[in-house]
């Protein structure tokens, strides 16, 4: 019988034309299917990594391969796990120790699923690491902000606290009523996909809505999907 599902994948490369970082440098950026289609994150990721003197190696700048958590959660695990495989072996080609990716949902993935054995970071908890050793200086702002936790950072990676810190050290931050455990769904979560567009939006919206109930300047996330 032939294998189908092998030959959709063949896209996918089989060696990784990365070339190895040097030994000083070892961080590696994998921004993720629904980052590449929030670009200004991507910009944003360059722009702080560039102001703290890092050099580093953006694994799927030319075009992001799923790592694979859509697949699995849809029921397909056969497939989830070719994609894991090719993922595995670009990251591990590459050379890095440290990954550090803006998408939870990829963060997830690369910690429970993937044999990569090297650390692993949200942006949030590496962006605040470089504040911490004062490799980044911001400004205060007097805005009035709202912060918004995605499914998968806060209950899925229980990353609650980074994002925050970062906030208070530009902005006023605000409390909301449905935060960390609490908080609401987006409307484009993975798990959505049994409902309608129509009810995807009525969810939104009542999340935006809850998170507008005060006098708010910025609604912020830490999730491109979630902001998308």
């Amino acid at each position: 019988k032939e294998d189908i599902s092998l030959a959709e994948y063949s896209y996918l490369p089989i060696k990784s034309s990365l070339n190895a970082l040097k030994e000083k440098d070892k961080i590696g950026y994998y921004a993720g299917c629904m980052t590449h289609l929030t670009p200004s994150i991507i910009e944003s990721i360059k722009i702080i990594f560039k102001s703290a003197g890092l050099d580093f190696l953006f694994i799927d700048e030319k075009g992001s391969i799923c790592c694979g958590r859509p697949m699995k959660l849809a029921g397909f695990i056969e497939d989830a796990n070719r994609i894991r495989e090719k993922n595995e072996r670009l990251i591990k080609e590459s050379g890095i120790n440290l990954l550090i990716t803006s998408c939870p949902i990829c963060m997830k993935m690369f910690k429970e699923d993937y044999n990569l054995n090297i650390n692993i970071m949200h942006h949030t908890q590496f962006i605040l690491k470089l504040m911490n050793e004062n490799k980044i200086n911001l400004s205060f702002s007097n805005k009035n902000v709202v912060y918004h936790d995605p499914c998968e950072l806060g209950r899925g990676m229980k990353i609650y606290k980074e994002p925050r810190n970062i906030i208070k050290r530009m902005s006023i931050l605000l409390n909301t009523k449905y935060n960390k455990n609490n908080s609401l769904c987006c409307g484009g979560a993975l798990g959505n996909v049994n409902i309608s567009v129509k009810d995807k939006f009525k969810i939104s919206e009542k999340t935006v809505g809850n998170l507008l109930s005060k006098d708010v300047d910025y609604v912020v996330t830490s999730c491109p999907l979630c902001k998308k």
